[in-house]
């Protein structure tokens, strides 16, 4: 067993992310954004999971909005084209998979 901690890194700083840990083919890392803040257009090679803890977030994929919250979950394939927008505060955390 091990407890593992993501602090809360706003009150310090603006946007943070941070691989917590690392499995086999798995990745789980930490990101947190102020209200506003972007992540510009990116791809990822995995397929991804994103699984908010505080907040809501907008995706949007080439024009295609989704608003992912506590209470839905997001899975994107490998290779999908996206950028982020922190609808308000946000902690959020990226399962990555190959």
């Amino acid at each position: 067993m091990e407890l593992i901690q993501t602090n809360d890194m706003l009150a310090d700083q603006s946007k943070h992310a941070e691989r917590f840990l690392k499995l086999d083919h798995t990745q789980f890392i930490n990101v947190q954004m102020r209200k506003d803040e972007v992540l510009n257009e990116h791809h990822s090679k995995e397929t991804v999971i994103i699984i908010v803890r505080k907040g809501r977030v907008e995706f949007n994929f080439e024009g295609k909005k989704t608003i992912v919250t506590t209470e839905n979950v997001l899975k994107m394939e490998p290779n999908e084209i996206h950028d982020v927008l922190a609808l308000e505060d946000t902690d959020f955390i990226i399962i990555k998979a190959d």
